[in-house]
């Protein structure tokens, strides 16, 4: 199944708010620079089938780097203020996923 609705919010009928979700961007941000602490790699979502506490996740698609890259992004867009500095960070993701592979 595409869509499993026990692991998504549902939708609510409630009218756009450019300003609610711009903060609630600031927030999953916010959680997210906490949440990495002093390493490279995030903790798997309670949803998430991952059973280790540290991840090796390193890549764009399910890892590091695609997080980095999207916060990054977000902050060149101007649309939030970073604590961390992905660009160095994503270096460091990159000398370790050389060290140690997690995909393919």
């Amino acid at each position: 199944m595409l869509f499993e609705p026990a692991r998504h919010e549902p939708l609510r009928d409630i009218d756009w708010d450019a300003a609610r979700a711009r903060a609630a961007i600031a927030a999953i941000v916010e959680e997210t620079e906490v949440t990495l602490g002093t390493g490279i790699t995030w903790p798997w979502h309670a949803l998430d089938e991952g059973k280790d506490p540290e991840p090796p996740h390193k890549s764009i698609y399910l890892g590091a780097s695609g997080v980095l890259w999207a916060m990054w992004y977000l902050q060149r867009g101007g649309a939030v203020s970073l604590r961390i500095k992905p660009p160095d960070l994503i270096d460091r993701v990159y000398e370790s996923y050389l060290a140690q592979p997690d995909t393919g």
